[in-house]
């Protein structure tokens, strides 16, 4: 354990754990954190479910957008990154924590929409984030609530990016940090929490949220994403509305849809958050269509919104998939709440898809994490399907790095790897 931790179930004594806040009546101009069950408004603290419906009420954190924003968006800021948004993000005061996350690129595709016959592709590329992913957004604005909250350790849930993204920050705002990280992620993510401090506890997911429960109550704060698990946590999927916001800034054209990997549903529904706020600020006449990707079998919210049911199943198990980041059985409520809200849609696409559009997206000069490929595959099947004209301003959001994922079973290999003695390998390349 980093920092003299001897046990990760006693970083904090029992007296130190946090108890919802009770609940208040607040303006609708405040920020608040809001139950989802009941609508009930609470003063942003240590709540993470609503006193009154309990865990079957799960926060939201909400205030109004104002006319900064759009000042924002049309060219006036005065410093880079997701803090630059700071006024609409959680109120941390001294306590932001930042690596320079944000502010990635948004590229016109070169191979991969042509290849897929689309006209107006573009790639949002989140693996220029510091630890590798946009879940460097969550965890900046996450780690930068605990500290301020003044908690002194932090844990999540993850398949891989998410645990490096939060033990990333927690080691740059010297919180411990526990990762229970997903029986088959790769070693090498593992290997990177452990670098950064963390510790990594491969926990079979039956006993994952027993585990959770117990370092809650021991006063860990859950730096964890919005789903049905026992503690969401509303403030870290704020970080994912700047996103939307970049979007809008960089774009040469007015987008029509924006096609977003969903595991959970924490950054699907960030980022429609995000362009709720610029159509309220006048940035944006509507939102783009903004569409959910998950792979065929491990797609709860595709399977919600195809029925048109308001309620998120729980799969039970999942599909096979290569896609291990986005391979959930369950998302959260709010991403299909908020779906319905900003008339969105979902799409499952199939595993060789996927690996398809991860070959065009390297002809291109990415290597992204597999599942980030979803995007790019579900708006090929879109376009296909007619669901999407082909001449649509498509922005495809690549979540994350491949650095840590490629190996011959996710990636199709472009090039060669060869072994010898130099006089028999000049002869093979050239």
């Amino acid at each position: 354990m980093g920092r003299g931790c001897r046990s990760i179930l006693r970083a904090v004594p029992a007296s130190a754990v946090p108890t919802p806040d009770v609940t208040v009546s607040r303006s609708a101009t405040e920020p608040a954190l809001v139950c989802g069950r009941c609508g009930s408004r609470s003063a942003p603290g240590r709540a993470f479910w609503c006193a009154t419906c309990g865990r079957q009420g799960t926060f939201s954190y909400e205030r109004t957008p104002n006319r900064r924003l759009r000042d924002l968006v049309e060219g006036g800021r005065s410093q880079s990154g997701i803090w630059s948004w700071g006024d609409l993000l959680p109120a941390v005061g001294s306590s932001a924590i930042t690596l320079g996350e944000g502010d990635t690129p948004l590229l016109p595709s070169r191979v991969a929409g042509p290849a897929l016959r689309l006209e107006s592709l573009f790639l949002k590329v989140e693996g220029t984030n510091p630890s590798g992913s946009f879940k460097d957004r969550f965890q900046a604005v996450s780690i930068s609530v605990a500290l301020h909250q003044g908690f002194r350790s932090v844990f999540c849930v993850s398949t891989g990016n998410h645990g490096v993204a939060c033990a990333t920050y927690a080691r740059r705002a010297g919180l411990d940090c526990v990762v229970l990280l997903h029986e088959e992620a790769p070693e090498s993510f593992a290997e990177a929490c452990a670098v950064l401090g963390a510790t990594v506890a491969r926990v079979p997911a039956s006993e994952r949220d027993d585990l959770m429960e117990q370092l809650f109550a021991d006063g860990w704060f859950p730096a964890t994403c919005m789903a049905p698990f026992p503690i969401p946590n509303p403030y870290g999927i704020e970080g994912y509305r700047t996103i939307a916001y970049e979007v809008t800034r960089d774009a040469t054209r007015e987008i029509d849809a924006m096609i977003v990997p969903v595991g959970a549903g924490d950054g699907y529904a960030g980022v429609a958050r995000g362009y709720r706020d610029l159509v309220a600020v006048g940035a944006l006449d509507r939102p783009p269509r903004i569409i959910a990707t998950q792979p065929i079998g491990a797609d709860p919210l595709v399977r919600a919104t195809a029925a048109g049911e308001d309620f998120v199943p729980d799969l039970g198990e999942t599909a096979p998939s290569i896609a291990l980041s986005i391979r959930e059985r369950e998302s959260s409520q709010m991403s299909r709440r908020v779906m319905r809200e900003v008339g969105g849609d979902a799409i499952a696409v199939t595993d060789d898809a996927i690996l398809r559009a991860a070959a065009l997206l390297a002809d291109e000069g990415l290597l992204v994490d597999v599942a980030s490929s979803a995007s790019v595959a579900a708006a090929g099947v879109l376009v296909e399907e007619g669901r999407l004209k082909r001449d649509a301003a498509i922005v495809a959001l690549l979540t994350a790095s491949g650095a840590r994922w490629p190996r011959p079973s996710s990636y199709q290999f472009a090039g060669r790897i060869l072994r010898g003695r130099a006089a028999d390998l000049r002869r093979l390349i050239l």
